[in-house]
């Protein structure tokens, strides 16, 4: 029978789907459509407004402009550090930043390896190693760092670094300062000095720098302190105000440093290092409120005065450790991240403080520097799995849930990514493989938070699950549903996880998302239809089952129809499943530009594959009477990929089988 010979009573309808969702592993494969579409008044199954077609299973997909979906991007190298001679014999990238540098305009990025510090001002082009206060190539004191973080603060960028080594803080150049060691350098005076002269003689002048505050005979009776204006290698420091004191060689008085750093970054601020600085294998800083947090992973946060300074707590600005606040976490910390709640403005940005006991989350230390303890089970796999988008801040848990907090609520952005018989796509994640090696990110430009852990022993960061939000995060008080239906999330894989390492963390810089390997590779995640640059990326959408609301009655399934954009010489496969069966009913192809293709208005209805140019359009008259039907849409080839625009499925109510 075709459709010319149906009955007149009993006319075609359509299921039609053109606005694509995310996955949805938590509710059933046959309740989705009626989650996202309504009957009009023909009968046709229509998109409900606010709602999109969620799929039970997918992988590797991308939703484009309005309504398109299709396969993800890839990534395409740009820059390799192991072929740099910058990069150090045996070096393992741990972790890197882009920061925008406001008193310049300049763009640059930092990354952190075991060994040292690399710098980019070009995007990631072009690296050169930091060099140090001290040498001219910058490295830890015992190089195996494996944690780090970075925020800017008052101007600064500051790098927290694991081990035995101290916080860094740069100026947007691929120079570093030794910020928080204010007491390792060390001599004698070696020569009498007499009061009222400058030149202090000394038995060394090593790791001494112009505008260090030097201390002498510090809590003798000649104690007394100084900056240093000029030095004589091995002989002198010269002192840019007259010694107070006579220092005898006899005597001699023990010369340290007493202020290691110094600067007026800021035209309308002078940062002072003062105090004892004794948090070393500090990999936890965070800039909230004008000020600098610390924390080393222990139960102890600290934090500076306020960035603007002022009589209150002198001209120390910043970098005044003795002013410091303290709080005493309940449990070990694991990670800090600041936030602005919903409804607020700068000025009631708070402090996110998640310790390994789960809740409390304390949020606070604002102006007032109270506190405020929120009962809330949200620990992180560790300190980088903590985002901050618009609104938000998203955490990859321990559990492996991706909730949000905007200050006042938990929303469960990974909740559909999860099911009752324990094989959703994050029930995969494994925390031992992950624990130190997961992370998130937010892309402001694309308004989506990835979420990367790995599966097992031996892979990096295999599965991803993406949270794209730019239909609208969240409203303050919103309903979860309503939220759901504008948030999509979709689980990406790599192929071969086994033998290729996938990306250890990722840099928003100039040129877009950055994905870089621990090996030191560097790959643009904005171009490409492969994964690191050759590797095939396989992907698949598996519509809702239908059923057209009788989930038992029989229904002919006639001509599909799919719309979608001319990207190339190459198929689409296309898999029809019947009646909730696991295996492939029907299953046919169609070009993205057909070679030869037909032209739209004379191509032959269920036979062409046809375009105007703009749109490729294909049919296949599938002619079964089933109850249910499933559709899946899937490239796996290399170099290939394809954004679809709508799906069109006819169908008739109680046809018979012929």
């Amino acid at each position: 029978m075709t459709e010319q010979q149906q009955v007149q009573d009993e006319p075609v309808r359509k299921w039609v789907i053109t606005q694509w969702g995310g996955g949805n592993y938590r509710d059933q494969a046959d309740e989705l459509v009626a989650r996202s579409h309504a009957v009009d008044g023909a009968g046709n199954w229509v998109p409900r407004p606010g709602f999109l077609a969620e799929s039970p299973e997918l992988q590797n997909e991308e939703f484009f402009g309005g309504s398109g979906r299709g396969k993800r991007l890839g990534s395409a190298t740009f820059s390799n550090l192991t072929t740099s001679s910058v990069f150090l014999s045996g070096d393992v990238v741990v972790d890197g930043w882009e920061f925008d540098i406001a008193t310049t305009g300049a763009v640059v990025i930092y990354v952190v390896s075991k060994k040292t510090v690399y710098f980019s001002s070009d995007s990631g082009s072009t690296w050169v190693q930091c060099t140090g206060p001290w040498s001219s190539a910058y490295t830890h004191s015992d190089q195996t760092v494996t944690l780090a973080s970075a925020d800017m603060v008052g101007g600064h960028i500051v790098i927290g670094i694991d081990g035995a080594n101290a916080k860094l803080v740069a100026r947007g150049t691929s120079t570093l300062d030794d910020l928080l060691r204010n007491d390792i350098t060390t001599t004698t005076v070696d020569t009498d000095s007499n009061s009222a002269q400058t030149v202090l003689s000394v038995a060394a002048t090593t790791m001494f720098m112009v505008n260090d505050r030097v201390r002498i005979n510090s809590g003798g009776a000649r104690d007394e302190s100084g900056y240093i204006a000029s030095i004589s290698a091995g002989v002198s420091i010269t002192l840019q105000a007259n010694l107070t004191y006579t220092h005898t060689a006899v005597q001699a008085d023990v010369v340290e440093v007493a202020n290691r750093w110094t600067d007026t970054y800021r035209s309308n601020t002078t940062h002072v290092v003062t105090g004892a600085w004794t948090e070393t294998g500090t990999y936890m800083v965070a800039a909230c409120n004008d000020r600098l947090f610390w924390c080393n992973g222990n139960t102890l946060v600290l934090g500076s005065p306020r960035a603007s300074g002022g009589s209150s707590i002198g001209a120390s600005g910043v970098w005044d450790a003795v002013n410091s606040i303290a709080y005493e976490a309940e449990g070990r910390v694991i990670a800090l991240k600041s936030l602005v709640p919903i409804g607020g403005d700068e000025t009631l940005q708070q402090l996110a403080v998640f310790t390994a006991n789960g809740p409390p989350l304390t949020t606070g230390f604002s102006q007032q520097d109270q506190p405020q303890q929120r009962r809330l089970d949200c620990t992180p796999m560790n300190h980088r799995c903590v985002a901050a988008t618009r609104n938000w801040l998203v955490v990859l848990t321990r559990d492996f849930r991706i909730l949000a907090y905007n200050g006042f609520r938990v929303f469960d952005l990974g909740e559909r990514m999860r099911n009752i018989s324990g094989t959703g796509p994050s029930q995969e994640w494994s925390y031992s493989d992950s624990s130190t090696t997961a992370f998130t990110k937010y892309d402001p430009r694309l308004q989506r938070v990835y979420c990367c852990a790995s599966t097992a022993s031996g892979r990096v960061n295999d599965l991803w699950i993406v949270v794209d939000m730019r239909l609208g995060e969240p409203g303050y008080q919103e309903a979860e549903p309503q939220a759901e239906g504008r948030i999509r999330l979709v689980p990406w894989r790599i192929t071969n996880p086994d033998t290729n390492d996938w990306f250890g963390g990722m840099i928003l810089a100039g040129r877009g998302m950055i994905g870089w390997t621990q090996a030191g590779y560097f790959y643009d995640m904005s171009t490409g239809k492969n994964d690191l640059d050759s590797i095939a990326i396989e992907t698949h959408y598996f519509t809702a089952q239908f059923h057209a609301g009788q989930p038992t009655s029989g229904k002919e399934f006639l001509h599909a129809l799919i719309r979608s954009e001319p990207k190339g010489d190459w198929d689409v496969t296309v898999d029809h499943y019947f009646d909730r069966s696991q295996s492939v009913g029907q299953s046919w192809t169609f070009r993205q530009i057909p070679a030869g293709a037909a032209v739209y208005g004379t191509a032959a209805y269920d036979v062409d594959t046809y375009t105007d140019g703009r749109q490729v359009r294909a049919g296949k008259d599938t002619s079964r009477y089933r109850e249910v039907i499933q559709i899946d849409s899937y490239n796996g080839n290399a170099n290939e990929d394809f954004i679809i625009l709508s799906l069109e499925q006819p169908f008739l109510y109680g046809a018979m089988n012929r």
